[in-house]
């Protein structure tokens, strides 16, 4: 890769002096002065790019003489070059950082899709006659921090999600609670007082086995974070924590919830060992240790390794080794899926996902248009489809709206609120297209999050076609979270609609009722009461489901648009299940002997 980026170096310096005949005109030691090497050396590298036939160097000797330097490939050829060496060589250090963050030209782009695409994917090779099984995924999203109470993106708790265990789990496609670090549990007192039974000798990847001292510090930690974070408000209603004996571990809440059990099978609810956090928080973030089926090799930003953890206590994963990296930048030929909540990058695939290309662009609801998709998309391969093609993620949706402040601000008054959502629902509206109340509006306020860049441009765009003043304010999820929002007229989010949908729209109404006014604060609360009682999930939706209907008929909520995440298939794939969000299960998943893939993905 060092000759590659001297070639970079040369032509960034001479390629706007190569005429296409004779090339630049350069002396040795100019050649030598941009490389910063020796003459020798700068000879030596001349030579090597000319036999690969990079360049063309025709060599004049003499004092003040001038050889010529002439350009065969393009920059685009070499970068695509680099990347595929480091893919040949099975690099992925090199392959993260060749990338790098800017989307590279269209035609390096052609380039590099087969060589991602032959990368990434199952691959097995053997060794000392062991099956070494390794999994490579492309990511749009950059991982930032693996610590289950710091991730902010669906990449992020994928991983963690095979890091750490919780004490309970989810049944695959089902809303059964099942056991995983707890083996038994029980409740007393109306549902405030839970006892858990942890099972024996789990041990954490650095080998420390769990105790109940684990469990009481993972919660304590929960219960002590001083920021808002997702789920707080099941945080806060526990009212202590302790451990009885070593593997006995109660939890007192505050008051009875029934979403307190799926709440444990989040990952927000990972345990972590008592020695977790010795070296700090940033180590940990880094270098986390859990007990899930996987333990962390490699974090890096644009590069994360997870390798087979053996004593897994529910079995060893037929995977040994899962690369994930990260291309932040859109591939030539894939979806262009705009401000996806997905992580997965999506090639478009041959064979039988060229099948579904047509129904998968229909389903796709577009962000430019905001317009809201009306039916789930399906797969119509029929039977050939599903016994070649395996889905690699469950169907998940991301819905997209803006929320109003109406505790504070020009968009208490009714009437003005009505007309903002008019125009940024894109509905016609004779209060939105004055001309008269225009320049007495107050300025409007969006807040936002980098990820809704795009849409928070759109919105602004319809704003100001109408004679509104508008400022976008990018900031941080953790920014977005805090006390920032409370400042904001309008904010855009999104809200991930997957098996813990109920837990995150107790989280969502519970913070747009931080910026609403007296009235809807108390209804959004009263209702959201008696949803925490209910036992099943069609109960508390017939208590959350007029939260959302008064919301919107008030004006106070916009749905833009909602559009299922990237689906993703890999073929042979077997063994397949799905966690609460939907993401594949690594642990069970298995190829038959021999059969390499690369990944045949479809959104």
């Amino acid at each position: 890769m060092k000759l590659h980026r001297q070639f970079l170096l040369l032509h960034e310096r001479y390629g706007a002096e190569d005429d296409g005949r004779e090339g630049a005109r350069v002396t040795l030691a100019e050649v030598a002065e941009t490389l910063d090497c020796t003459h020798r050396s700068a000879l030596t590298v001349i030579g090597k790019m000319a036999a690969a036939g990079w360049i063309c160097w025709s060599s004049k000797r003499g004092r003040g003489r001038r050889s010529g330097l002439a350009f065969r490939w393009t920059p685009e050829d070499i970068a695509a070059q680099s990347v595929a060496d480091a893919i040949g060589r099975g690099d992925i250090r090199g392959i993260a950082g060749e990338l790098g963050d800017t989307a590279p030209p269209p035609a390096m782009q052609a380039r590099l899709r087969e060589s991602l695409r032959a990368y990434f994917g199952h691959h097995s090779e053997t060794r000392t006659g062991r099956q070494i099984d390794t999994l490579r995924l492309p990511i749009r999203q950059q991982l930032h921090s693996l610590d289950p109470l710091r991730t902010n993106l669906l990449a992020e708790s994928f991983v963690v999600g095979h890091v750490f265990d919780g004490l309970l789990r989810r049944r695959d496609g089902s809303d059964e609670i099942l056991p995983a670090l707890a083996h038994h549990w029980e409740s007393g007192e109306e549902g405030t007082c839970w006892t858990f039974y942890l099972r024996k000798d789990v041990p954490f990847h650095d080998g420390r086995i769990l105790t109940s001292e684990d469990v009481v510090y993972s919660f304590e930690r929960m219960r002590e974070l001083p920021e808002r974070v997702l789920y707080g408000f099941m945080f806060r209603n526990i009212a202590e924590v302790t451990a009885p004996g070593p593997l006995v571990v109660q939890i007192r809440l505050k008051r009875a919830h029934t979403l307190f059990l799926p709440f444990l099978c989040t990952s927000r609810t990972s345990i972590v060992p008592k020695e977790a956090l010795r070296q700090g928080e940033e180590e940990f973030r880094l270098n986390p240790i859990g007990t899930g089926p996987f333990r962390i090799a490699t974090f890096l930003p644009d590069l994360c390794v997870l390798e087979a953890h053996v004593p897994h206590y529910a079995g060893r994963a037929h995977l040994d080794r899962v690369e994930i990296v990260n291309i932040p930048w859109r591939i030539e030929g894939g979806e262009d899926v705009g401000e996806s909540d997905s992580p997965f990058h999506v090639w478009q695939g041959d064979g039988p996902n060229k099948r579904e290309e047509t129904q998968s662009a229909a389903a796709k609801t577009s962000a430019e248009t905001f317009r809201r998709q009306k039916e789930r998309p399906a797969p119509n391969g029929g039977a050939e489809f599903e016994e070649a093609w395996s889905r690699a993620h469950a169907e998940v949706f991301s819905r997209k709206f803006v929320t109003c402040n109406t505790k504070s601000g020009p968009l208490r008054d009714p009437i003005e609120r009505a007309a903002v959502m008019a125009v940024l629902s894109g509905a016609d509206s004779d209060a939105a297209a004055s001309d008269e109340s225009g320049p007495e509006r107050k300025p409007l306020r969006l807040l936002t999050i980098p990820q809704y860049r795009k849409d928070a441009a759109l919105l602004r765009e319809r704003l100001e076609s109408c004679g509104y003043s508008c400022r976008t304010i990018i900031v941080t999820v953790d920014d977005f979270k805090g006390r920032t929002r409370l400042a904001a007229d309008l904010l855009l989010f999104s809200l991930i609609r997957d098996r813990d949908e109920q837990l995150r729209l107790f989280d969502l109404y519970l913070t747009l009722s931080e910026h609403a006014d007296s009235a809807t604060r108390a209804f959004i609360r009263n209702a959201l009461r008696r949803a925490a009682a209910e036992e099943t999930p069609r109960g508390r939706g017939r208590e959350l489901d007029p939260i959302e209907a008064r919301l919107v008929a008030e004006r106070q909520l916009q749905i833009l648009y909602e559009t299922p995440l990237q689906t993703s298939y890999l073929p042979s794939i077997r063994g397949v299940s799905f966690g609460a969000q939907g993401w594949i299960d690594l642990r069970t998943v298995w190829f038959p002997p021999g059969e390499q893939t690369a990944p045949g993905l479809q959104e």
